[in-house]
């Protein structure tokens, strides 16, 4: 029920009240979210590397396509949005918002939702990299987006 709540709000963003939302959630539920998502996002090469017979049977199909399609696909994008959040952070220190880099990597990953959707939905019809790069660039736009919705700092 939380990730089904999570799911909607992530979907309300940039709102001002999905957002806040979503920032009291737990960094667990983020990665779980995360989890979720890239398996969303790895539905068609999976179905792509059903078609193909390797002679394999399900169980090692399965297992093959987790060791070296899924985890890698996580990793990158756990990479990818590390290197979101931290362009992110420096254009939040930038406008002089009160940021930290756990709050805006739960927003980036909470944010993805919309580039993993559309990305599933049109998998075999793009080339792979240009789903990635604007993806990348959708998620750091609706991410500058929200900083600016949070307060600037106080200065003392």
């Amino acid at each position: 029920m939380q990730l089904w709540r999570i799911f909607l709000s992530s979907l309300k963003l940039p709102g001002k009240k999905p957002m806040f939302t979503l920032n009291r959630t737990g960094m667990d539920w983020a990665i779980i979210y995360l989890c979720i998502l890239t398996a969303l996002a790895s539905i068609p090469g999976l179905l792509a590397s059903d078609q193909s017979d390797f002679g394999l049977n399900l169980v090692f199909r399965l297992i093959y396509f987790f060791i070296f399609y899924y985890i890698p696909l996580l990793i990158m994008l756990l990479i990818g949005l590390s290197i979101i959040t931290f362009i992110a952070q420096l254009l939040a220190r930038w406008q002089g918002r009160k940021l930290r880099f756990q709050t805006l990597w739960k927003l980036a990953v909470y944010s993805a939702t919309w580039p993993a959707i559309i990305c599933t939905v049109i998998a075999g019809v793009v080339a792979q990299w240009i789903l990635l790069l604007s993806s990348g660039v959708f998620i750091l736009l609706l991410l500058e987006w929200m900083i600016r919705i949070y307060p600037k700092r106080r200065v003392k």
